[in-house]
């Protein structure tokens, strides 16, 4: 199911919000938009590519500040806690990365379904 396509400028500051509904997978909520399921992320995300360099992050790391972000609020994310804010984005390798919004640590890695 396609939430909606999420456009922004690089001048645009302002992260993008997602909201899911509860599903076996879990479930998000992005900004302006009904809850949906987490594979949404996947088709709205910010996306990171090999051509801005080698990224590698894992659960505790911290992603560089200029990454443009995404932002959903958990509603049924297994390991997430619910009801919260979190930033994310598109690895080249195409997972959701899940980071804390404050600090940019990586707090999930999510393999696309």
């Amino acid at each position: 199911m396609l939430v909606g396509t999420i456009t922004s400028s690089l001048a645009n500051a302002q992260p993008l919000l997602v909201p899911v509904r509860p599903s076996a997978a879990g479930s998000i909520i992005l900004t302006g938009h009904s809850a949906a399921p987490v594979q949404s992320l996947f088709e709205s995300g910010p996306r990171y590519s090999a051509a801005n360099g080698r990224l590698r992050v894992g659960v505790g790391s911290e992603a560089p500040n200029w990454m443009r972000i995404g932002v959903f609020q958990n509603v049924s994310v297994p390991g997430l806690k619910p009801a919260v804010s979190y930033a994310y984005v598109i690895s080249s390798d195409g997972k959701a990365v899940i980071l804390d919004p404050d600090t940019h640590r990586v707090v999930r890695v999510i393999k696309r379904p």
